[in-house]
């Protein structure tokens, strides 16, 4: 069991309509390793089939054209269930939930029914919606009250059988079993038929030819078969009158929609006669099944709704439980499967099969990550049969539409079809009908939506490759021709049709536009594009394949700055990009990418590599001579240089990126910012530590005027340095101000490095306002999200301080000398001498009030040559102002 292709397979004088593929070999190997007398599933079928029948598992066979062994099964018998929902009672049925309404309106239909005249109810819903526990629950009501029952179904592989289910619901009433003898069938059938009506002993010959149990000695009378077969419309009709009013009760005849032809006329004359009596008949079918007697005034439609989110939440407990694991399925369920009982229950159970959930129903644990959730073969399988029993045309347009995605507008659809106007309004009349789609929208084109999001990805699947990568092309296509003036918001769905194209380039081309227009509001979603673009273009010479691959190095690169990445993946693509550039004599390229992974470098706290691959960018820069590319690698330098102790430097570094820009916000934006404003800004910092304080205070005000219309991480750090003024100022409340800013301003930038940075520099501002408590909050909550992220480890080695000195005026001094003495030993390790020296602060004050003073004299000596080395004076005054007995004389 499986996919085929099925098709007229030769050459122009002979052509055989075939079906080809591994599943059909796989069958054909089935049938040779079968004795005569015996037949072999393999495990795909085993799968379908299993809870219908008896099988013996064989165990694994090697097979020819199969790389693996494959596990075979013998058919033994026939099994107990016959339909998915003898399946779903077999397995024990979940808790009947979400139906209260509909089981009332049954209920009075019923009372009226038994009053007279007899009524009909017709419960229509897509497949698994719950048609069958529906009345499955409320004829086992009714039994319990004593009302009599007749039932039968409808076959999927009885559509060509005439009279299968009306056979059956016969045999229900005669009371016929499997263990009777012809005899015996013919004594129950001739007892009940003349106890109702005396006057039908001369029709006894057809109720026995139509329940297959002729009697010899009275043969179906020689006659015109219309003839016949109006006799035996006509009898039916008369015992279902008969009986409905002797004993009347309920007739449950399930899924009309398989009804062979000879079965659906029947059922008419039974409705009909039924009207004429008091019971009730009770049938259920899919959206695609019409019947003339559905407009008479006894008939009455319940049309099935998806169960509401609280019945599926309590669904899903019962099946579930409530184990901390199984916390977040249930919305993934019902995502997935739009509420669908049936195909909730079938996922849940290829979960369990498949080992992602272990225990026992209503106490399941999730023990493995899910990326998706496959359709369950059963799901498949019924989903791709209605499907197939649509028309040519009709199937044409729904797989067209599932092409498009799960919603589609007509003006696209329509270039894809390439039909008549008149013909694919007619096939969109039928799918609505038949509940495959909808309509809706109006506005201001004609938009249609799947019922199910299932069908559409079945009927997608359901197509040819070759064929479905021309669909894709088609869609591409019509969405650049009729609205280019949206391309850019349509940019990420046209990379996704083109790629699945096959246009590889064409495909990157739109992911790389899509990661561009998310470059500063999605930074996660950006990356996954240009890791798309580095896949689908890799090993492609063409010139704009080079292109686009040398922008994936660089942005994926710049990305590892801001979103969770790992090392390791940012260290094979700097690798792989700077090989590739190197190769092709990209200088200026390669000095962007040298100067996006020395963020990387900075994020993980690896402060003199940061500083070496920056001045590195710088030199190749100042080789190739672009001013663009200067400002671009210029504005890494300037920071680097600050962190790494160099005040004067990064000041130098700053200012010749503000002369060079001019007033030019653009120059060197590549990376999603303005050098000038960002150079400005962190040129601040510095001048704060050189004790130029108005100088600061000037260049980040202006830098905030410059930069209103700057996307939110470039705001955030404006914000940052604000705070670095005014902490350089002593103004301690204006500093928690703009610390408060720029947190929420980073919560709003979607960085995670921005996210760490901006809790530190929060903590530090709480510790300059004595707010210990709050401080050592904020800087666990700065933490968590560095373990979450590993990025700002550098952030760490800046405000650390902080933290122990919060933990010190909290009390514990142990935990306040782990601290202190960690940030010291990263500090010395990076060499980020500002850094050191404030921490060798904060170390000589927990020496001092503990009573250590030669250390605490040892640690500020030390910080005195850190001032000197780095110009960084306003460190004195938080030695006069910490160590104000003696300390002035010392500095």
């Amino acid at each position: 069991s499986g996919d085929v292709v099925v098709g007229k397979i030769g050459d122009d004088l002979r052509m055989d309509y075939t079906a080809q593929g591994h599943t059909v070999g796989l069958a054909q190997r089935m049938e040779s390793l079968a004795s005569a007398d015996s037949a072999y599933l393999s495990q795909p079928t085993a799968a379908l089939v299993r809870e219908y029948f008896d099988l013996e598992d064989l165990g694994e066979f090697a097979i020819k054209g199969a790389t693996d062994p494959i596990h075979v099964f013998e058919l033994v018998g026939p099994g107990t269930a016959r339909t998915r929902f003898d399946v779903s009672r077999d397995r024990g049925l979940a808790t009947f939930v979400g139906r209260s309404d509909e089981i009332a309106l049954l209920e009075a239909a019923l009372e009226q029914a038994l009053a007279g005249p007899g009524r009909t109810i017709g419960v229509v819903a897509q497949a698994g919606t719950g048609k069958s526990r529906l009345c499955y629950e409320f004829v086992e009501s009714a039994r319990r009250r004593g009302v009599t029952v007749y039932e039968a179904r409808g076959l999927s592989h009885g559509a060509q059988i005439p009279l299968l289910p009306i056979q059956e619901l016969m045999r229900d009433f005669f009371v016929i079993e499997e263990r009777d003898s012809d005899r015996v069938a013919r004594e129950k059938i001739a007892g009940r038929t003349l106890l109702l009506d005396e006057t039908l002993g001369e029709e006894l010959p057809i109720f026995f030819d139509l329940l297959d149990v002729p009697d010899p000695a009275r043969p179906l009378p020689e006659a015109d078969p219309e003839v016949l077969k109006r006799r035996m419309y006509a009898a039916v009709r008369s015992i279902v009158k008969a009986d409905g009013e002797l004993d009347p009760g309920i007739v449950l005849l399930e899924d009309l929609h398989w009804l062979d032809p000879a079965s659906a006329a029947m059922l008419a004359q039974i409705v009909e006669a039924n009207a004429l009596s008091k019971s009730l008949i009770l049938v259920n079918f899919r959206p695609e099944y019409r019947a003339a007697w559905m407009q008479q005034a006894h008939y009455q439609q319940l049309s099935l709704l998806p169960l509401s989110e609280d019945a599926l939440r309590e669904l899903l407990r019962d099946l579930l439980g409530e184990d901390p694991s199984v916390r977040e399925l249930p919305r993934t369920l019902y995502d997935r499967t739009a509420g669908n009982p049936f195909f909730i229950e079938e996922v849940v159970q290829s979960l369990v099969e498949g080992g992602q959930l272990v225990g026992s129903r209503g106490a399941y644990r999730l023990v493995a990550q899910l990326d998706a959730l496959r359709v369950p073969e059963s799901v498949q399988s019924l989903l791709a049969s209605r499907i197939d029993r649509l028309g040519e045309r009709e199937k044409h347009v729904l797989q067209s539409a599932s092409v498009i995605g799960k919603n589609f507008r007509e003006p696209i659809l329509r270039r894809v079809v390439e039909l008549p106007e008149a013909e694919l309004q007619t096939a969109l009349q039928a799918l609505q009908g038949g509940e495959f789609i909808y309509e809706a929208a109006l506005y201001p084109d004609h938009e249609y939506a799947f019922k199910h999001p299932l069908t559409q990805e079945v009927a997608e699947r359901s197509q040819l490759g070759d064929r479905r990568a021309q669909r894709h092309a088609a869609v591409a296509r019509a969405l650049e021709d009729l609205a280019p003036e949206h391309l850019d918001g349509r940019a990420a769905l046209l990379a996704h049709h083109w790629e699945h194209a096959n246009e590889p380039v064409r495909a990157a081309h739109w992911h790389a536009r899509a990661a561009g227009r998310m470059g500063s509001t999605d930074y996660r979603e950006a990356l996954a594009h240009w890791r798309r673009v580095d896949e689908l273009v890799r090993g492609d010479e063409g010139t704009e394949a080079v292109d686009l691959q040398t922008r994936a190095f660089i942005e994926r690169t710049l990305s590892a700055f801001r979103v969770e990445v790992s090392e390791r993946e940012a260290e094979e693509v700097f690798a792989r990009g700077r090989a590739f550039l190197e190769s092709r004599g990209d200088d200026a390229n390669l000095a962007r990418l040298t100067s996006a992974f020395s963020t990387v470098r900075q994020n993980r706290g690896r402060m003199v590599e940061y500083l070496a691959l920056a001045e590195e960018s710088m030199a190749i820069a100042r080789r190739v001579g672009d001013p663009a590319l200067r400002a671009f690698c210029g504005l890494e330098v300037c920071y680097a240089r600050w962190q790494n102790g160099a005040a004067t430097g990064a000041v130098e570094a700053g200012d010749d990126i503000v002369e060079l820009a001019s007033g030019d916000l653009e120059l060197g934006s590549d990376v999603g910012h303005s050098p000038l404003i960002l150079c400005m800004a962190f040129t601040a910092g510095p001048r704060v530590d050189l004790g130029l304080i108005d100088e600061a205070e000037e260049r980040v005000e202006t830098a905030r005027r410059l930069a209103q219309n700057q996307p939110p991480e470039t705001q955030a750090w404006l914000s940052l340095m604000q705070t670095v003024v005014h902490q350089g100022r002593g103004d301690a409340e204006a500093a928690l101000r703009s610390a408060q800013q720029c947190r929420a301003l980073a919560e709003r930038s979607g960085s995670a490095f921005d996210l760490v940075a901006s809790h530190c520099w929060l903590a530090m501002t709480l510790c300059d306002c004595g707010e210990w408590e709050g401080c050592a909050n904020e800087m666990q909550l700065g933490r968590a999200a560095y373990e979450r992220s590993g990025f700002g480890r550098d952030v760490f080695i800046w405000t650390g301080w902080s933290e122990a000195l919060a933990h010190f005026r909290l009390g514990d001094v142990a935990r306040a000398r782990t601290l202190i003495d960690e940030v010291i030993a990263v500090a010395t390790e990076q060499q980020t001498r500002i850094n050191l020296c404030r921490a060798l602060i904060v170390r000589a004050e927990i020496h001092k009030e503990t009573g250590a003073d030669a250390d605490a004299e040892a640690d500020l000596e030390h910080a005195e040559r850190l001032i000197e080395e780095t110009g960084a004076r306003r460190h004195r005054g938080w030695i006069l102002e910490l160590f104000q007995d003696g300390a002035e004389t010392k500095v």
